[in-house]
């Protein structure tokens, strides 16, 4: 038997909600390519079509070890920063 090993944790990251298209990609591409780069489940809450008028971020929902977890913010980190959607002062944890 194996002694239990650390568990996976989720992270909730806010991101622009004028971001979300960019993270996501063209067909989903670029999110794919975090979830396979950082080995991390990244999903993106979905707004209702009330919410998504007014809304200014959206809740990212990260799951994984804490490796794979900081990989993942990293890579939506750098997407966010290269598209110039905000100042760095604007991305949470």
């Amino acid at each position: 038997i194996l002694p239990p090993g650390p568990e996976p944790e989720t992270v909730y990251l806010y991101i622009p909600n004028v971001a979300v298209g960019a993270i996501i990609g063209t067909k989903g591409s670029f999110i794919k390519n975090i979830i396979k780069l950082s080995g991390a489940s990244v999903k993106i809450t979905p707004l209702s079509a009330e919410e998504s008028k007014n809304a200014v971020e959206r809740q990212v929902v990260i799951i994984g070890m804490v490796d794979a977890q900081w990989k993942a913010q990293y890579y939506i980190y750098e997407k966010i920063r290269q598209e110039r959607f905000t100042s760095d002062e604007n991305v949470k944890l």
